[in-house]
């Protein structure tokens, strides 16, 4: 055992592991002080929650790199990339649980931690439902973690840290980029993390000045706006947009999703004029198509089951419930269960689809659903034509048959991965539909505030909830990130 750990410890370079997560929690506790600073300036309970939660965290960053201060040798590769990636989101839900913990309400270990993972990996599923009792300043750092994680936690230290660009960082930003997507805007990795980072900014500035336009104060269009392009769904009520009944808030919420779930290259490229080339992406094409054609739906239904709507709300809410909920973000308005039995399932099928790769949001993403339909075409046509040669291309290019083979082995252990946590679930007592809900929506790090899968929530006990939690980071590093450290030939020398 001691002998094959000494070869481990060769093989992968920990002290720069480590020192990259003494950076990261440095730059969490430094995010704790606006928080902080929040209930300093509203008198508000949870000053000394904060300033405890911000020294503890941002100390423990020195510490680690401090005793890790040489980390020489040994390049960052793709086994340092998986292993930083995977273990970075533990530890910062670890330290990111803290405020919840010390604050007034107080949580338990296993509610923080919840909560703590479900922002970072914006799930959005809370166990939080008496939002009064909570201040502004944690209602503020829900929305934090939202943000910090919607871009992705490695993607903002790839930004900022240049030694990457030439030891691992490519791996390490391809390993939590959401999908299969290898766009780049810019050559060096560094460089394109930056630019995606300052359009995510950009954007999320744009979009609280909007709402702040209409009935929300500041603090909950700032709240709100990164809760949204981060497609979590944190809001700072329980009611969340219904709190306002304004379709101004809702059509501006409704913009801002919809960009979350695109593929922030492809935005990047909107705004710099290339909208031909953005709109040959056949992934924005199918996204946009999926969106039409279920809003639809949704309109002929309330139509057929005499929903009591105005004209505009008619349109409107379900265009907004639809796009909530296939951009994994949660937000509701109106009643969606009052619109018909389809709905919710329909919904349930989107937020297993999810939004584009590359983008904010979860679910299998519609790159894969469109490979798997063209592949399902192709095999069709090969058996009325068994002779001919059919090419699988996308965006005009041909795809290699290993791509086609990850997309299938990835859709298949994600199928997977929801029977076996909702079995898991049940054994410990969940209700088996319940469980089922709650594992769609955790590894799809899709919520949603409909009634039935809130009620899914009520019933998570206490062992589940840690699980549920695992599953959110399994599902927001897509899989294959998280299992291949399970795996012998990952530790494996050469």
């Amino acid at each position: 055992m001691k002998a094959a750990t000494k070869r481990i410890t060769k093989q992968i370079n920990w002290k720069a592991i480590f020192r990259i997560h003494g950076f990261l929690m440095i730059v969490t506790g430094v995010a704790m002080l606006l928080p902080l600073a929040v209930s300093i300036f509203h008198h508000g309970p949870d000053t000394e929650s904060f300033a405890i939660s911000s020294g503890v965290t941002m100390l423990a960053g020195v510490l680690v790199m401090y005793v890790n201060r040489s980390h020489r040798g040994i390049p960052m590769g793709k086994r340092e990339g998986c292993l930083l990636t995977a273990t970075v989101w533990l530890v910062l839900s670890a330290f990111g649980m803290l405020p919840f913990m010390i604050g007034k309400p107080s949580l338990g270990a296993s509610d923080a931690f919840f909560e703590s993972m479900s922002g970072f990996t914006t799930t959005g599923a809370s166990l939080i439902t008496n939002y009064e009792n909570f201040s502004n300043a944690m209602l503020l750092w829900r929305s934090m973690m939202q943000w910090i994680g919607g871009m992705g936690i490695i993607i903002f230290t790839v930004a900022l840290l240049p030694m990457l660009n030439s030891s691992g960082g490519l791996q390490m930003f391809n390993a939590e980029s959401t999908g299969f997507t290898k766009d780049k805007i810019a050559p060096r990795v560094s460089s394109t993390a930056k630019r995606l980072y300052s359009l995510y900014i950009l954007l999320t500035a744009i979009a609280a000045g909007l709402l702040w336009l209409g009935p929300m104060n500041l603090f909950d269009s700032i709240c709100h706006a990164m809760s949204t392009l981060s497609t979590g769904g944190f809001s700072t009520n329980a009611e969340g947009l219904n709190h306002w009944h304004s379709p101004y808030i809702n059509a501006v919420v409704l913009v801002f999703m919809f960009v979350g779930s695109v593929n922030f290259v492809v935005i990047y490229r909107i705004l710099h004029g290339q909208i031909k080339q953005a709109w040959r992406n056949e992934t924005l094409r199918a996204f946009v198509a999926i969106i039409i054609v279920v809003t639809l739906i949704f309109i002929g239904v309330g139509l057929l089951n005499h929903v009591e709507a105005s004209p505009l709300e008619r349109v409107l809410d379900p265009l907004f419930n639809v796009v909530s909920t296939i951009s994994s973000t949660g937000y509701e308005v109106g009643r969606v269960a009052g619109w018909g039995g389809p709905i919710v399932p329909i919904l349930l099928l989107l937020m297993l689809i999810g939004g584009c790769a590359g983008s904010t949001s979860g679910g299998l993403k519609i790159d894969r659903i469109v490979y798997l339909w063209k592949n399902c075409r192709i095999e069709m046509q090969r058996i009325v034509h068994p002779n001919r040669y059919y090419a699988l291309t996308f965006d005009g290019r041909p795809t290699p048959p290993e791509v086609m083979a990850k997309v299938i082995a990835f859709v298949l252990i994600y199928i997977l991965l929801i029977f076996i946590t909702s079995i898991v679930l049940s054994v410990l007592g969940m209700g088996t539909g319940q469980a089922f809900i709650a594992s769609i929506t955790c590894i799809g790090n899709s919520c949603s505030s409909t009634e039935i899968v809130n009620n899914a929530y009520s019933a998570i006990p206490e062992a589940g909830k840690w699980i549920l939690a695992l599953l959110m980071m399994i599902g927001r590093l897509e899989l294959f990130t998280v299992l291949v450290l399970f795996t012998t030939t990952f530790w494996r020398r050469g």
